[in-house]
């Protein structure tokens, strides 16, 4: 019998009976539930509850947790380049920063300003991917991005 942490803060129980093995819902720190005792209702916290009944804890190993973080960190990291990827194109007319390959590779009187988008996109991403590859994402990544150029 053990509460088992995951890397997303929450918690499951586990229980092994031979080769069957019984799993519960993921479950917060400080949930909890009610139960009917004595004819009254009482509310208690499932994972005390759970350690008061003798379940022991397996915490998530300090490199699991630092890793989860490192992924977490890179994936806002890429929502927000994508965020300002996309408010530039909308503040410029098109729906997101996608829609401007439909204006580009043929005469039209968007090309130049989406393929200058394009560029910039383009370098966005490659500033991103340098970042990460150092190992440690900047406070203010989107100050680290390049600015746009647009012919005049």
């Amino acid at each position: 019998m053990k509460i088992i942490e995951n890397t997303d803060g929450l918690f499951y129980w586990e229980t092994v009976d031979g080769d069957s093995v019984t799993r519960s819902i993921p479950f917060t720190r400080d949930q909890t539930k009610t139960r009917i005792v004595d004819d009254s209702e009482e509310t208690y916290n499932v994972y005390d509850d759970l350690i008061s009944q003798g379940y022991k804890l397996v915490p998530l190993p300090q490199a699991e947790k630092d890793t989860h973080e490192q992924e977490q960190a890179i994936s806002q990291a890429v929502a927000s380049v994508q965020a300002m990827l996309d408010r530039e194109a909308q503040s410029r007319g098109y729906d997101n920063i996608n829609a401007i390959g439909k204006y580009i590779g043929y005469e039209n009187p968007f090309r130049a300003e989406c393929e200058a988008l394009g560029a910039w996109t383009a370098s966005c991403w490659a500033k991103c991917y340098e970042l990460q590859a150092g190992g440690v994402m900047p406070a203010d990544l989107l100050a680290e991005m390049p600015l746009l150029e647009l012919a005049k």
